[in-house]
């Protein structure tokens, strides 16, 4: 009897234990505007599916799309005002990566990929 109990704490355990981990198992692209005009993004991804935000305001990144299958990142539009900028990173975006686009106080927008 014992040992029935002994299994059923130790699947319960290790169920619990695979859940920690789960946002790691997406990857994440976040958007965050430092500069003082808001700012629309426009994320287009592989096979010409995506997302965009409007009026981003200055403040903590956001995150804007997540997915459980790898991705390639094709373009960025960011539109701040009437400044217009287009990134073409033409990226992977694997499972437990970050891409995420920054607009620059300057107005600068740059996109990085780092873990989540």
């Amino acid at each position: 009897m014992s040992r029935i109990v002994f299994l059923l704490l130790s699947g319960a355990l290790l169920m619990a234990a695979a859940g920690c981990g789960s946002n790691r198992r997406q990857w994440e692209i976040t958007v965050e505007n430092k500069s003082s005009s808001p700012c629309s993004f426009f994320i287009t991804l592989a096979g010409n599916s995506g997302e965009k935000v409007d009026d981003v305001a200055q403040g903590k990144p956001i995150a804007l799309i997540a997915g459980v299958q790898p991705t390639v990142v094709e373009t960025v539009r960011i539109v701040c005002g009437s400044d217009e900028q287009t990134l073409t990173p033409n990226v992977g975006l694997p499972i437990g990566k970050r891409y995420a686009v920054v607009v620059a106080v300057d107005g600068i927008a740059q996109g990085s990929l780092s873990d989540r």
